[in-house]
């Protein structure tokens, strides 16, 4: 759509929505002045909007107060006793109603009591809903979700009481301090166990947002409000003529602070499951660690549009210190296709403590995620890319290799010492540049940059100021490039078309798809056939469950064999002997350290080497 265009569907949206409901269709109409395209257009947004069952203009103390005004009791608990609990004094008011602390006079002890207004009642049917779901989130027992003790009413009040949780919302502290790295690391694993515990209950959230996670002093992350959503979803209607009904009028609290945290399929009124809130958990990570929010717009159609149609801002374009590796995990928990999220909360989870241990292992990075691909990725295929250290540590690693290869040829010789070493900066990209190539002239270099929002591979004359995108047609991520022999070709690992290794000309031609899987393309020297690793390990301390293996596949065929298997160990970053006898790489043995070993290229008994 040109940017004319979603201007002017913009600003006729925002007209919309300043007339009352009842004015909505007919003003639209005339406006729209026979123009169906625009009409439709203008009545999608509209739907998408009253799905969100909020009002923008209301703030949730005003919406409170209204409530209050109508069902009476809720702003006169001060002082009162509320079955069991005699409330002591007011701690937050919004849409869903008021909170206060309370004291449990059987147990003695501290509660938050939450008091819902009275419209939310109305419903017999919502109100078992709610119970049933209130019922199963009290079972909950997990250290990062609120433990909610008792669900009841008294007096024609509906209460629920939960743990009082001491500390700030993540709300209250993202203005003051955007998340460091483990922060937010720390801070989004404990969410995603929180929500992991939940959906093997059978819960979805619904909800989740900054407001609805609290930080305690200590350090635990809480999730608050499970089962509350299901009570306060409102039934949708299309016609923009429609007035707000009693139900929908109780979602209150500002539409941008509730939308902006929906998944797509949430905001399109579609059925949800439980990816709905690892889209919301992603919202959040990201503008924990970006510090902004991944779609919020000027106005609510502009928030709509970014929501379902656009990608967020790479999160490196903000905050320098979002490795790509963390980009990554971001842009995969926010995948609009929720076939391409992470399918569970338990896998996010595990990356999200993954890179965890990482950051724990490595105290001299303590910014930086290291080993994978991605800014806002499409695949859900983990793609690598290393830190800086661990680049020269595989720089090392292929160096002893070639070494070694290097004696078995020619024993009798000794290299020359090194003199006269200069290092001369080839690349200027804002933001980071991984795995140069050199060409076998020694004239180009080929390196990955997210300069331009994804993960592209770009040619630079050595030397050269021009660098020349090579992938700037695929909005996917390419990394790993590997020049042939011959310096006509380049293999490279990219996440399009569900991810695998390709091969394309040395000026980003024909390009090819060689395999549906592997990272660290490497060729052998004569250039017929390139080896790979079945999974993406960059960092010593990387135990993944599924063992890594080495495969070959031919370069004209796309003919695959298997080269490393059971008895093998584990085998990473595979790398050609001069000759092409032999093939170094990284292997994990009993024990858990990781070392270099060889074996034959055709197969055969692998032989340690360090």
């Amino acid at each position: 759509m040109r940017a004319e265009r979603w201007q002017e569907i913009d600003r006729l949206f925002d007209a919309v929505l300043e007339r009352e409901p009842a004015e909505r269709a007919s003003y639209l109409a005339a406006a729209s002045a026979g123009d169906d395209e625009l009409r439709r257009e203008v009545e999608s947004l509209l739907a998408a909007y009253e799905r969100a069952g909020k009002f923008i203009e209301a703030p949730a103390m005003e919406m409170a107060a209204k409530a209050a005004a109508e069902g009476g009791d809720a702003f006169s608990a001060l002082g009162r006793e509320i079955g069991p609990y005699r409330v002591l004094s007011l701690l937050g008011a919004g849409g869903m109603g008021e909170v206060y602390l309370a004291e449990d006079t059987r147990l003695n002890r501290r509660v938050a009591l939450k008091l819902l207004p009275a419209e939310f009642t109305h419903d017999a049917e919502r109100i078992r809903r709610f119970e049933r779901e209130a019922r199963a989130a009290s079972a909950l027992n997990h250290p990062n979700i609120v433990t909610i003790y008792e669900t009841g009413q008294s007096d024609g009040v509906y209460f629920i009481a939960t743990e009082l949780v001491e500390g700030q919302t993540l709300r209250d502290f993202m203005p003051h301090a955007r998340a460091r790295t483990k922060e937010a690391l720390n801070i989004a694993a404990q969410i995603a166990d929180a929500l992991a515990a939940a959906h093997a209950a059978g819960i979805i959230h619904r909800d989740l947002k900054p407001e609805n996670v609290m930080l305690r002093p200590d350090g635990y992350v809480k999730v608050l409000d499970f089962g509350l959503a299901k009570l306060t979803e409102p039934a949708f209607t299309h016609d923009v003529s429609h007035k707000w009904t009693e139900t929908a009028r109780t979602d209150t609290g500002a539409v941008m602070g509730t939308v902006a945290y929906m998944s797509p399929e949430q905001a399109l009124g579609q059925d949800v499951d439980y990816r709905t809130d690892i889209f919301s958990l992603g919202v959040v990570f990201y503008e924990m660690t970006v510090g902004t929010h991944p779609f919020r717009g000027p106005t609510a159609a502009a928030t709509f549009d970014a929501l379902l149609n656009h990608e967020p801002p790479a999160p490196a374009n903000s905050n320098p210190d979002v490795s790509p590796e963390l980009a990554h995990i971001i842009g995969r928990a926010l995948e609009k296709d929720r076939e391409l999220r992470y399918q569970t909360a338990s896998d996010l989870r595990a990356e999200l403590k993954r890179w965890q241990r990482t950051l724990d292992s490595s105290p001299t990075v303590s910014t930086q995620i290291h080993a994978r691909t991605g800014v806002v990725p499409r695949a859900a295929l983990r793609a690598p890319v290393v830190t800086a250290g661990l680049a020269l540590a595989g720089l090392f690693v292929v160096a002893v290799a070639v070494f070694v290869a290097l004696r078995w040829l020619r024993a009798e010789e000794v290299a020359a010492p090194l003199r006269n070493l200069n290092f001369v900066q080839l690349t200027d990209h804002s933001g980071p540049e991984w795995f140069p190539s050199l060409s076998p002239d020694g004239k180009s270099i080929v390196y990955a940059s997210g300069a331009s929002g994804n993960w592209d591979l770009y040619l630079q004359r050595v030397g050269g100021k021009n660098p020349q995108n090579l992938t700037a047609d695929s909005t996917a991520d390419e990394t790993q490039p590997a020049f042939s022999p011959d310096g006509e070709r380049i293999a490279f690992r990219s996440e399009r078309e569900g991810g695998g290794i390709f091969v394309m000309g040395a000026t980003g031609e024909s390009v090819k798809r060689l395999t549906d899987f592997g990272y660290h393309p490497a060729w052998s020297p004569d250039g017929r056939e390139i080896a790979y690793a079945t999974h993406n390990i960059t960092d010593p301390s990387d135990r993944p469950l599924e063992r890594s293996e080495i495969w070959i596949a031919n370069h004209a065929t796309s003919e695959k064999r298997q080269l490393t298997g059971d008895g093998v160990g584990d085998a990473a970053q595979p790398q050609w002997s001069p000759t092409g006898a032999r093939i170094a790489y990284w292997s994990k043995r009993k024990g858990g350290q990781r070392d270099i070993w060889t074996i034959p290229a055709t197969g055969g008994t692998p032989v340690p080497v360090t």
